[in-house]
Order: C-alpha cells, then structure tokens, then sequence
C-alpha cells in the first residue's frame, strides 16, 4: 500500500539514502559484469602452469572489498571455470588437441575463448569457430613439440576438419533415409540430391580417422605421433546412423 512503501522510505532514509529498485538492479548488473571479466581473465602460464592471478582482484574497486576476504576461494572457482572449458573444447577437438599436446593446445583454446566467450548454455558450443581459429592462427611452418618431433601445419588443420566434422555430423537431427517410390518417377530427371547433414566426405592425407576412432577406445593424456603420411589422399564417409 502507499502507507506501507511511505513507511520503507522512511526506514531506509532514516539508515541512509534510499536506493530504488532499478538502481539496485544496475549496480547488481555492474557487480556481474565485473565479476564475469575477471573470471574470463585467462590463467597465467609463464610459470609452466596455470595459474590465476590473484593480485588482479584487488584492482577493481568495485570487487576489491567484495573478494579480497575470499580471494584464495576466488582462484579456486577461476581455475576451475578455464579448466572445464579447456575440457570441453579438448573433448571437441580430441584428435587436434592430443597432437598438439595439452599445453599447446589449451594456450589456442585460451586466447579463442578470450576473443569468443561462451554465448550458449550448450557447452559443446564454446567450441564453434575454433577449427577457423586455428586455421587463421596456426604458424606457417608447423608446430615443433617438446620432443623436437614436428607436426606440419596440413595435418593440424586436417586434424581438425576431422574433428569438426564429427561435431556436426553427431549433433545434426537424425534424419529418415531416402526412399525412392514411384511418385519420384517423373520428378527424378529434374531434382538434385543434396548430402545431410548427418553425413560428411573427408580427405586425408594421414590416417587421423582411424587414429581418432582409437582414442575412444584408449583415453589419454599423452601427445600422439604423427603417423606417416598416406602415399595417396584417402576419403571415408561419416554418418550418423539410428543403429
């Protein structure tokens, strides 16, 4: 009622100045938005590990009395927000992550996340775009491992089309199968197959399609070897089926 909300008016003015509701809900906004950027604030890695910077907290005022009690627990939740997305997007790109090794990998993974925060509560979605990424990002002249082992630019580009391509392939609706009947008769001369979406043609000039079928059979940590290259392009057929 009118007397009601008179009555809170005064009991806030009386505790200080009265804050209305829409000026509590900009400030709560502002406090999310601050909060939000420091978690995306990628981890530190000249150290060889990952580590969140906490002498960055305190450089915000708005945070700074709000984390600077918990900023041990603040690094904990900030670690463990980069590391669930460098999960999620070694799980998409499985084949091009375990060529790159993890550490190589999630450095590319960091900086396009930093350019491309997650839009969707799909977390399989933080991953799109990154295979034109890399494509725009990998160095010209390949990548040499720790092992001095070098890993041509070609096969982690085609590492990763493979990749993608069982991204879409597997997250495409599943689609019922042609069937010509005899109405198709008269239309056939005139109509255009076109390939679903369940289904993707892939080159290779590697044998990362079966090399990545292993990897779900045989989970690891480890960087693979590149396998010699084939003496000629080979092509498979990916397909999602209802089987």
């Amino acid at each position: 009622s009118p007397a009601a909300h008179g009555a809170r008016r005064a009991r806030a003015s009386q505790a200080g100045a009265f804050v209305s509701r829409q000026d509590t809900l900009a400030r709560l906004e502002a406090l999310q938005e601050r909060f939000s950027a420091i978690l995306r604030t990628p981890l530190d890695r000249t150290t060889g590990k990952l580590v969140a910077q906490t002498n960055r907290y305190a450089e915000d005022e708005l945070l700074a009395s709000i984390v600077e009690p918990a900023r041990a627990r603040l690094a904990v939740y900030h670690r463990q927000y980069w590391f669930r997305l460098f999960t999620a997007l070694q799980n998409e790109f499985r084949l091009t992550a375990r060529l790159m090794s993890f550490w190589v990998f999630n450095d590319y993974a960091s900086r396009f996340l930093t350019a491309h925060p997650p839009r969707s509560a799909d977390l399989h979605r933080a991953a799109d775009g990154f295979e034109a990424f890399l494509a725009r990002e990998l160095p010209e002249q390949g990548m040499v491992l720790s092992d001095r082992a070098k890993v041509p630019r070609a096969a982690l580009l085609e590492a990763a089309r493979i990749d993608q391509a069982h991204r879409s392939v597997f997250a495409a609706p599943l689609q019922p199968p042609l069937v010509l009947t005899p109405e198709y008769a008269a239309q056939l001369a005139g109509l255009q197959l076109r390939p679903a979406a369940t289904v993707a043609l892939l080159e290779e000039h590697w044998p990362l399609v079966d090399l990545r079928r292993k990897l779900a059979r045989e989970p690891s940590e480890h960087t693979l070897s590149l396998p010699a290259a084939h003496d000629t392009p080979r092509w498979w057929a990916l397909f999602q089926s209802a089987q």
